[in-house]
C-alpha cells in the first residue's frame, strides 16, 4: 500500500514535468520594438531648452543578427493620438536607415510644453515591428525672450 501511493505520486510528477517542459521550451514569440526612448540622452527630461533635441532608442529583439532597417518617429502634444491627430507636430515619414539617434526635424517646439513621442521600426527583412511605448519630454523656456515676470523688490533704491 505504501509503495502504491508513491507510484501514483511519481506518475503525477512525471506528467507535470513533461507538460511544463514542453510549454517552457516553446515561449510565445515576442515581437521586437524600440525601447529605452530618450531625448538628449535623458529619459523623460523636463525643461529642455534645445530647439531641435536629439531622440534615441534601442532595439529590443533577442534574435541573433537582429537589426533595424527603417524607422518612423511621431511627436505630438496629444498622448492619446500620436500618429495623425491635430496635436501631431512631426511625423518623420519612413526613413530607410539603421540610425537610432536622430535630430528632431518638425515644427518649432513651443516653450513650456509637454511632447509625447514614439518610434516604429522595421527589421532587417523589411517587416514592420510593433510601435514603441510612448515617451515624453517637456520644453523649458527655449529662448530668454519667453521669460515673463519682473524682479521682486521693495521699491526702494540700494543707493540710500
Amino acid at each position: 500500500m505504501y509503495f502504491r501511493c508513491f507510484e501514483n505520486l511519481s506518475l503525477f510528477f512525471s506528467i507535470f514535468l513533461i507538460t511544463s517542459s514542453v510549454f517552457y521550451s516553446c515561449p510565445a514569440k515576442a515581437q521586437a520594438r524600440a525601447i529605452k526612448l530618450k531625448c538628449e540622452h535623458l529619459s523623460a527630461p523636463l525643461g529642455m531648452d534645445e530647439a531641435s533635441p536629439r531622440l534615441s532608442w534601442k532595439i529590443d529583439d533577442p534574435r541573433k543578427g537582429a537589426a533595424q532597417s527603417a524607422y518612423i518617429v511621431f511627436v505630438s502634444k496629444d498622448a492619446t493620438d500620436l500618429t495623425d491627430g491635430p496635436g501631431v507636430v512631426w511625423n518623420s515619414g519612413k526613413v530607410n536607415s539603421s540610425a537610432s539617434l536622430i535630430t528632431y526635424g518638425g515644427r518649432t517646439l513651443e516653450p513650456f510644453t509637454r511632447y509625447y513621442w514614439k518610434v516604429r521600426i522595421w527589421n532587417k527583412n523589411g517587416v514592420g515591428m510593433k510601435d514603441s511605448k510612448p515617451a515624453y519630454f517637456e520644453t523649458g523656456m527655449i529662448d530668454p525672450g519667453n521669460w515673463e515676470g519682473s524682479w521682486i523688490d521693495d521699491g526702494g533704491s540700494i543707493d540710500k
